[in-house]
């Protein structure tokens, strides 16, 4: 759509502590930060796009310059449909 974004994520993991559980109500929860999982970067520019797995833990919306809006489209897939 328009901006830009940072996206940054990783493998979901036993030890991954919910610091804030909203799966019942918003499909979201946040995670505390672990340094000690190696997370990947991308930047996501107009035309460009993610997937991201139930496995995986991710952290949208980071800015790469200031105060800049974006606008995108997200797709939520209920991961029932992911199994073969």
């Amino acid at each position: 759509m328009s901006g830009e974004e940072r996206l940054s994520f990783y493998k979901l993991h036993p030890n991954a502590k919910v610091v804030d559980d909203k799966f019942d109500s918003h499909d979201i929860a946040f995670y505390e930060s672990d340094p000690s999982q190696q997370e990947t970067e991308i930047l996501l520019e107009p035309g460009m796009f993610a997937v991201c797995f139930p496995s995986d833990i991710h952290r949208p919306n980071g800015s790469i310059t200031e105060s800049k809006s974006n606008k995108k489209i997200v797709i939520k897939i209920h991961k029932d449909l992911l199994q073969l």
